[in-house]
């Protein structure tokens, strides 16, 4: 859309979710190619700090953007990432990453 995840007139969706228990799938990126840059991540955080009880999914652990994402991941509990193999920016994670 032509809005951010923390755009205000997203708030009545956060709190259905968050109420309800429902997931959301969020896709960030500014390309239709879908890449991800770690600046685009700081809305994300923002809406997890705001709706702490949103299960939100972060779509392809925002690759390229993969370290920055599991750092916002590891800090809230209802956000979570899938890791659909995304074919152009592949990222080489060691244990414990």
């Amino acid at each position: 859309g032509s809005f951010s995840l923390d755009d205000e007139r997203l708030a009545p969706l956060w709190k259905r979710v968050s109420d309800r228990g429902l997931p959301v799938v969020v896709h960030l990126g500014h390309s239709p190619a879908g890449p991800t840059e770690p600046e685009e991540l700081a809305t994300l955080d923002r809406v997890a700090t705001a709706w702490p009880e949103a299960r939100i999914v972060l779509a392809h652990l925002a690759a390229p953007s993969v370290h920055e994402a599991l750092a916002i991941v590891r800090r809230h509990r209802s956000l979570h990432a899938d890791l659909t193999p995304v074919v152009f920016h592949p990222v080489p994670l060691a244990p414990g990453d």
